[in-house]
């Protein structure tokens, strides 16, 4: 997308010559294409050529040396629009470098008139949004996605919201979130990849690329910031925000994997978290934030940390007062400040009082205004306010209706009940109130939506034309306890409140709906601000009276499908035993619900894999594949006397409408040596009449060595479409970087001598493999 507006100025923006002199020659142009953006009629010009990084060096190092120490802070401060008069005043000051959660492409505009206008230096503004899982049109949630093990799919879709959200106005996303989470209470869980440090590592990778592209990032893409380091999703009791106590190992074999898979691929920012990390907050982080991140990692770009987690640094106990908050934050490695309201106060009392290194505050601004020369904001402020051509719309719509259809999994299907086969069944009922909630069916995150875009389950079954007759009932009512601090942002807005009265009569009419059908699809499980930021909850068990329902309306004895809405594993184990058809769909965006009727009439065929082990309930947790033996491990599944000690379902399980049939793999050589890589060769077969695709997943396990390892570790994978009775040969390469970890016993990475199992399958508990020999 193209910006509108460009400065012109003679000799390039604020050069080396006299700064004043070049920007009073800048201001009268950016008067004028500030007013054309406004008005929709900007320049249509050509994005200026990007700058070499010597020039863009040249032009921040001049630029700083201009600045006051005032207008330095400035540039670290990224309030939230909330207090309007408040931050409009801060940025005439010059004292806000960027904005958060701007929605308004004309407001954009007018916030970008006041830096470039009113300030001494006008120097733009960046705008920072929460683009999670789309702008204009949503896709399914980030878990959503990354269950459908399709790197291709996630770069595309991401690379579309950066465009969307980039045409809005945007230039920067807080996203991908890369937090780890064994703990499915945790209810950010919903904008992760799950449980698994390499398939997060691939995610991570797929999602910075499709923000930013190919770098230098372009006008059609975006910042993306890997968020939020380190630990986060590893709370206590999955609680956000409570303390996170890890060790170093498994900070470095699975939190830290997507980070650094995320800083190789080029991520241009880091999010600090808000928790303690071993009694150390993790903005005051200096380990982190410098050692790990800078240092190890050599990561160049910018860090900026959560919503007031710099000035919570005191109520942490960890800070005496925001100016030593402030002070350590920025020692530690924060460069940007995030919060609610502009709060830099700390900052500046310690640049006043002396304590504040200038040499750190010089290289945090350094990296600021670098950004905004290599975006080209200097050239191009504005955004052109004008609506999506419907022709790219179209194309975006069936992008988010391919993504749902790739990133449903198939849990249930007791007697091949899906797919629905047209004409069986005249009659459908269709329950439960998120079948007919647009916010509900978008998930959690969102914010540029058009939400009348949004197709529901309810209305694409009734446009379908499967069916004789269509009829809904809500029959429950969803509500949290206590309430979300993000609904007061929501598009749709909550229902009035049922009676106890009205909500009994709900309900027996749903049974009455139900039992006047042939059929009946039931759309169930968790409204959307019951997952994301402020949504953890105690237990997985559906919310309200839904299993209550379900169990009335399969007392019917009518066939029943269930579609799920949610971004966690809930306890699923009544439904499993008397459900037929279970299928889950996260949440699936825009074209949600026209994605379910392809997957229930078989226009889709299911391929999404679990990217976390569904739990039983929540006494298990935390109930993930990749453990340690440990004593006994032959008793692995009783280690509690009322229940099961194995999940519902396993790591990467997803049935399909077809069949599949993995040969015994093999490796390209019995024995290797330490540095040497290893082929692991496995041959699938479709062995039904039916296309689909297999999820071909590989995992190996090292015997012994100087630390135990996990029982399994996922290595490898390829999604691959398979035509009735088709065979592949599939080919994995295990590099010594796969075959190494960090060992406690050593202190650093190893690859050891040693004996590595490994298996091929559809998931985590596959039956075919073998072992290989590594020598010193």
């Amino acid at each position: 997308m193209r910006t509108v507006s460009r400065i012109v100025c003679v000799g390039g923006v604020l050069g080396v010559s006299s700064i004043l002199t070049l920007s009073s020659l800048c201001l009268g142009q950016a008067k004028r294409t500030a007013a054309e953006a406004r008005s929709g009629t900007g320049l249509q010009t050509t994005p200026p050529k990007a700058l070499s990084p010597a020039e863009i060096e040249r032009k921040t190092d001049a630029l700083l040396k201009q600045m006051t120490v005032e207008e330095k802070i400035g540039q670290l401060n990224q309030p939230f629009h909330f207090s309007k008069k408040k931050v409009d005043e801060e940025i005439a000051a010059g004292m806000v470098g960027s904005v958060d959660h701007v929605l308004d492409p004309t407001e954009i505009n007018a916030l970008q008139t006041l830096a470039v206008e009113k300030t001494r230096l006008h120097i733009p503004l960046l705008f920072d949004m929460d683009v999670i899982h789309g702008y204009r049109v949503i896709f399914p949630v980030p878990i959503g996605a990354a269950a459908s093990w399709d790197m291709t799919m996630i770069e595309r879709d991401q690379g579309i919201a950066a465009m969307e959200a980039r045409a809005g106005g945007q230039q920067w996303t807080s996203a991908p979130m890369l937090d780890i989470a064994r703990d499915p209470r945790w209810g950010r869980i919903v904008e992760g990849a799950g449980e698994d440090p390499y398939l997060g590592s691939k995610v991570a990778v797929a999602q910075v690329n499709g923000f930013q592209g190919i770098l230098p990032i372009d006008s059609n893409h975006m910042i993306a910031t890997a968020k939020h380091f380190a630990g986060y999703g590893a709370g206590e009791g999955g609680r956000d925000h409570d303390a996170a106590n890890l060790s170093e190992s498994q900070l470095r074999n699975v939190i830290f994997p997507p980070f650094k898979a995320a800083v190789e691929a080029g991520a241009t920012a880091v999010m600090s978290a808000y928790m303690d990390l071993n009694d150390v907050p993790a903005t005051g982080n200096r380990w982190l934030l410098t050692d790990v991140l800078r240092d190890e990692w050599s990561f160049k770009g910018l860090v900026i940390s959560d919503n007031n987690a710099v000035t919570d640094l005191v109520p942490h106990g960890f800070a005496r007062d925001k100016a030593d908050a402030a002070r350590r934050a920025l020692d530690a490695g924060v460069d940007v400040q995030m919060s609610n309201y502009g709060d830099v106060d700390g900052l500046l009392t310690a640049a006043h009082d002396g304590t504040l290194d200038r040499e750190k505050l010089d290289s945090a601004v350094r990296r600021v205004l670098r950004l905004k020369f290599q975006l080209g904001l200097f050239d191009h402020p504005y955004v052109e306010v004008k609506p999506m051509e419907d022709s790219v719309l179209q194309e975006h719509l069936k992008a988010s209706r391919i993504a749902a259809d790739r990133s449903a999994v198939l849990l249930r299907n007791d007697a091949n009940l899906l797919p629905l086969h047209p004409q069986a069944y005249k009659k459908l009922a269709v329950i439960g109130q998120l079948a007919d909630s647009r916010q509900d069916t978008l998930g959690p995150w969102t914010g540029g939506e058009n939400i009348d875009d949004t197709v529901t389950v309810r209305r694409a079954l009734e446009q379908s034309g499967k069916f004789e007759s269509v009829v809904y009932a809500q029959g429950i009512q969803l509500g949290r306890k206590y309430s979300s601090p993000f609904d007061s942002l929501m598009k749709e807005k909550p229902q009035r409140r049922w009676t106890p009265e009205q909500a009994d009569d709900e309900f027996r009419h749903a049974v009455e709906v139900a039992r006047d059908s042939d059929i009946v699809i039931a759309v169930m499980g968790e409204l959307q601000d019951m997952d994301g930021e402020s949504a953890s909850r105690a237990s997985l068990a559906l919310p309200g009276r839904q299993e209550d329902l379900l169990k009335a309306i399969s007392a019917l004895g009518k066939p029943v499908v269930l579609i799920l809405f949610s971004g966690r594993p809930l306890d699923l184990q009544w439904e499993v035993e008397h459900i037929p058809g279970i299928l889950d769909m996260w949440y699936p965006g825009t074209e949600g619900g026209n994605a379910a009727v392809d997957l229930l009439f078989g226009e889709a065929n299911p391929g999404g894999k679990l990217p976390f082990t569904w739990t039983r309930d929540a006494n298990q947790i935390p109930t993930y594949y990749s453990h340690n033996n440990t004593q006994d491990p032959q008793n692995q599944g009783r280690r509690y006397w009322d229940e099961p000690s194995v999940p519902l379902f396993p790591f990467g399980y997803g049935l399909s409408y077809s069949k599949f049939s993995f040969a015994p793999p093999k490796v390209s050589q019995p024995q290797i040596k330490v540095g040497q890589p290893i082929t692991v060769e496995a041959e699938v077969e479709n062995t039904s009449d039916v296309a689909g695709d297999v999820v071909a997943q590989l995992y190996i396990h090292q015997r012994f060595g100087s630390a135990s390892r996990p029982v399994r570790e996922l290595k490898g994978f390829d999604r691959v479409l398979l035509q009735p009775h088709e065979k592949k040969t599939l080919h994995f390469t295990l590099s010594p970087g796969d075959l190494s970890f960090w060992s406690t016993a050593k202190r650093k990475w190893t690859q050891e001598p040693t004996t590595v199992d490994y298996w091929v399958g559809e998931d985590s508990t596959a039956n075919d493999g073998g072992s290989f020999v590594v020598n010193p």
